[in-house]
């Protein structure tokens, strides 16, 4: 018995290493593959009509209202006071009328939160004056309650986004924000693997 058992432990032993060494062999044809398909991609320059994306490009920015506004359809939401903004230069255009100007294009994630007191909530994203989405709450008949969402918008540059109510709304500052985020590509592969083929990858 004690033979047998010995046996199959070089057995396994084997097994192991053979398995070491086709995983070594597969991570090494990974990584060539991975630095062919960057070669590939970053060889896209020439296409024509490209889009430039810089990965160390950080666009960001989320503000609040910074007070209690009632007002009818039509009215655009200012958020007025910012807590935190990356790569955004015209922020007193941001600030005075609502609409938040693309200067780099790209995917964005934006989130929206309204607070109503004692109404309904009702507010459109438009992005270049067209809806993109409405938020609708019924009134509750609480004294306060939320409307909020988050889409991804393909921006390109002097696009303009903004919140408009659609109809009578009174708004709290409190839970009153908007965000809007530049997403980053993690990986030049994602061109070639997904047919993206006017897209340069930048580091």
């Amino acid at each position: 018995m004690t033979s047998v058992r010995f046996v199959n432990t070089e057995d396994r032993l084997q097994t192991l290493e053979n398995f070491n060494k086709e995983s070594m062999l597969n991570t090494r044809s990974l990584q060539k593959n991975t630095k062919d398909l960057t070669k590939n991609t970053t060889g896209l320059e020439n296409t024509s009509n490209p889009t430039t994306v810089t990965n160390h490009t950080k666009v960001a920015i989320t503000a609040c209202k910074r007070d209690d506004v009632r007002d009818n359809a039509g009215y655009i939401v200012r958020f007025d006071n910012v807590k935190i903004i990356f790569g955004v230069s015209d922020l007193s255009s941001f600030q005075g009328n609502g609409k938040f100007k693309c200067e780099h294009e790209g995917l964005y994630s934006v989130s929206i939160s309204l607070t109503a007191h004692n109404t309904g909530v009702d507010y459109f994203l438009k992005v270049k004056g067209i809806v993109y989405t409405r938020v609708l709450e019924l009134d509750n008949k609480v004294p306060y309650q939320r409307g909020f969402t988050t889409v991804v918008l393909n921006l390109h540059v002097d696009d303009l986004v903004w919140i408009e109510l659609n109809s009578v709304m009174y708004v709290e500052y409190v839970g009153s924000c908007i965000t809007f985020i530049l997403i980053e590509w993690p990986l030049p592969i994602y061109a070639t693997l997904y047919g993206f083929r006017n897209i340069i990858y930048v580091k």
